[in-house]
């Protein structure tokens, strides 16, 4: 589970300070204490944030077209909703964020294939998962080493079924990044930016989901 630290916020609609162009999040978990760290670690993240707790459900739909959020949580520590991903992927630019447990968690890559734009790992520490959600706000989403291992065995799969050429770029970052670098090592390791290195990094999500979707 979450770290017990911070786990006293309220479930359901959590206001807070101010925070320009981060207003309004929503959270998915059946788990009230995901629920409560979700919260906590979101209006830490972004004073003034009004988070929305519900559980998995039509509620959700219902919740989310009356109020469009700025960030989407979702809970896939007990399994995923694919459905649940898509249908927040089709809903504009928002950002879907899968939310496990453990960072080797195989769920996370299905939820990837499913849409989801980045992922929060629960049990590490609230500052960590602060610092990631930043991250995650400006274009350089997190990428456990686990996560890239698993990345990049998709991608040797693909080239070796569909013969498809993988940047080389894209390989170097995954191949630094599984071996534990963040995004911001690797970029000084392969000598390019971190602008450069974050769009390389969101062009190998992107191209998860559409591989996906053509299998489909």
């Amino acid at each position: 589970s979450p770290p017990d630290h911070a786990l006293t916020d309220p479930v359901g609609i959590v206001p807070s300070g101010g925070s320009p162009g981060m207003r309004k999040a929503m959270v998915v978990s059946d788990s009230s204490v995901m629920h409560a760290w979700l919260s906590g670690c979101l209006t830490d993240a972004f004073p003034g944030m009004r988070v929305v707790a519900v559980t998995l459900g039509g509620v959700v739909t219902a919740t989310f077209s009356r109020a469009p959020q700025d960030l989407l949580l979702v809970d896939c520590s007990r399994g995923l909703d694919a459905r649940l991903i898509e249908m927040f992927g089709h809903q504009g630019p928002t950002p879907t964020i899968a939310v496990a447990i453990d960072a080797a968690d195989p769920v996370l890559m299905d939820a990837l294939r499913a849409g989801a734009s980045a992922c929060l790992i629960a049990s590490r520490s609230r500052t960590r998962a602060i610092t990631a959600l930043h991250q995650i706000v400006i274009g350089e989403p997190p990428m456990p080493a686990p996560l890239a291992r698993r990345l990049l065995m998709h991608y040797d799969d693909h080239a070796r079924s569909s013969g498809a050429q993988v940047p080389p770029m894209r390989l170097e970052l995954l191949a630094a990044m599984s071996r534990g670098m963040s995004l911001a090592e690797a970029a000084v390791w392969l000598g390019v930016n971190r602008v450069q290195a974050a769009k390389e990094l969101r062009g190998a999500y992107r191209e998860l989901t559409v591989s996906q979707a053509q299998a489909a």
